[in-house]
């Protein structure tokens, strides 16, 4: 199954109440439709957004990061055709200082 990829901008080391934004991204098979599931330190977690409350996004921003969104950042879709699961993504770490 294919392996996403976290991005992480501007950059993996910020400073306090920056803006960084977080995406979930798929090399290949960019056609399908996913819903993606999102991890801070192995547990799953749901970024605030306003038109997903439930599923997360492939893509989400934290306008002023704190303390608190440090750690190591992975991701995983499913697919909405046939609920295929894919392989989690590599880890990124975010640190904040």
């Amino acid at each position: 199954s294919p392996k996403p990829v976290v991005k992480i901008q501007p950059d993996t080391h910020v400073f306090m109440n920056e803006e960084v934004t977080f995406r979930c991204e798929f090399q290949r098979g960019g056609d399908s439709v996913w819903i993606y599931d999102w991890y801070r330190d192995d547990k799953i977690f749901y970024p605030n957004h306003p038109h997903h409350t439930y599923h997360t996004t492939q893509e989400f921003s934290i306008s002023s990061i704190t303390d608190s969104s440090r750690g190591k950042y992975t991701c995983r879709g499913r697919r909405r055709s046939d609920n295929q699961i894919s392989k989690r993504s590599n880890s990124v770490t975010l640190t904040v200082s």
